[in-house]
């Protein structure tokens, strides 16, 4: 893939996320092709449904951030995870990214707690995801949410791997694993089968950078 496929690609990526975004914080639907001066675009509707506005219009006092990224750094942060973040920032649109948002001197446990204050859960699956301990507790927090909060959304992203890796890559990341509890390794496994197997988006990016 060429830079300029690359480019457009992310840029097709961020138009979807700001229109589910806009979808989801304001009930608006999105324009239909029928209407005076609408151009009709040849897209996938968006995995996540719209509640009414009056929902919406509560549900925004209890959320600090609209988007809640969460990755492997050293596969995404210097790449697409950083730029994500910045397309969002200057649209407007309040994201948590640990490196950015998480204060100094704050515990990393308070990750779990911004994942509750944020509106889309935006795990983004990349290579290592699956072997990182804190990555698995923060997908199976996510996973915790949506059974409780039916206000929230989660838009699994796969970067450059399938469904099916990010599951493989976790059985053989097994024996990283051994200060984990038996528990705890059930919890993770069945968090990331429910949101591997939920529509989300994959994109492919060969070049670098």
């Amino acid at each position: 893939m060429d830079g300029f496929t690359t480019l457009v690609a992310f840029l097709i990526f961020i138009g979807l996320l700001m229109y589910m975004i806009r979808v989801v914080t304001t009930g608006e639907p999105p324009v239909s092709p029928s209407d005076e001066g609408a151009t009709e675009l040849d897209v996938a509707s968006p995995p996540i449904a719209a509640a009414s506005s009056s929902a919406h219009e509560n549900d925004d006092k209890r959320f600090q951030y609209n988007v809640f990224l969460s990755f492997r750094g050293n596969d995404t942060r210097n790449r697409f995870v950083s730029h994500l973040y910045k397309a969002l920032k200057r649209s407007n649109v309040s994201a948590f990214m640990d490196n950015r948002d998480l204060g100094k001197g704050e515990p990393i446990e308070n990750l779990l707690k911004h994942i509750r204050e944020s509106r889309i859960l935006l795990p983004i699956f990349s290579k290592n995801y699956a072997s990182s301990i804190w990555c698995l507790k923060e997908v199976t927090e996510m996973m915790e949410v949506m059974k409780t909060d039916q206000s929230v959304d989660i838009v699994p992203t796969f970067f450059d791997v399938e469904p099916d890796d990010v599951r493989c890559w976790y059985r053989h990341s097994q024996g990283q694993f051994r200060c984990a509890s038996a528990g705890e390794k059930k919890k993770w496994r069945k968090a990331l089968r429910k949101v591997t197997s939920i529509h989300g988006f994959t994109l492919k990016n060969n070049a670098n950078g």
